[in-house]
């Protein structure tokens, strides 16, 4: 993978503020071609693949150290003599208690493909009897970020 343009803003400066990291790459391994079909992950290396949460019974409270924002904007140029043939659905996962929001939203617009992707997290402590609920919105985030995009030969 070769990184360009890498910028990081708000690094020391205000602490209320989100850091911002930006950067262009260029890469030939986040993507199969199976039978002339280019299928990628949406959200490339970013993807969580394994629930972190895999005990069958939690005794402990989880902590996640404190509350957090991730958004990830993923842009991707639609290779020449390429269509896409399909998107993942647009999610919205939230908590019961609407302390956990997940979503993802997947667009195009000419020949680039947009990736909308927010995680927040608003409270940092989560009681044991909260475990399996955590458990299985983790696991369906981890559904969604696998959901692949398919792009066929015109």
């Amino acid at each position: 993978m070769k990184i360009s343009e890498y910028v990081v803003e708000n690094k020391k400066t205000n602490f209320s503020d989100p850091v911002l990291e930006t950067f262009a790459f260029a890469t030939d391994n986040q993507s199969e071609i199976i039978g002339g079909k280019i299928f990628i992950n949406p959200l490339l290396f970013f993807t969580r693949t394994k629930n972190p949460f895999s005990q069958e019974k939690r005794k402990m409270g989880i902590y996640f150290g404190y509350p957090a924002l991730q958004r990830f904007n993923v842009n991707l140029e639609i290779p020449e003599g390429y269509t896409v043939e399909s998107i993942p659905t647009p999610v919205k996962i939230m908590s019961e208690s609407k302390d956990i929001i997940y979503s993802i939203n997947t667009s195009i617009q000419e020949n680039k493909i947009q990736i909308i992707c927010t995680k927040e997290i608003y409270s940092s402590i989560f009681a044991a009897d909260e475990y399996n609920s955590l458990k299985d919105i983790f696991q369906k985030v981890i559904a969604s970020q696998n959901e692949k995009i398919i792009l066929k030969k015109i």
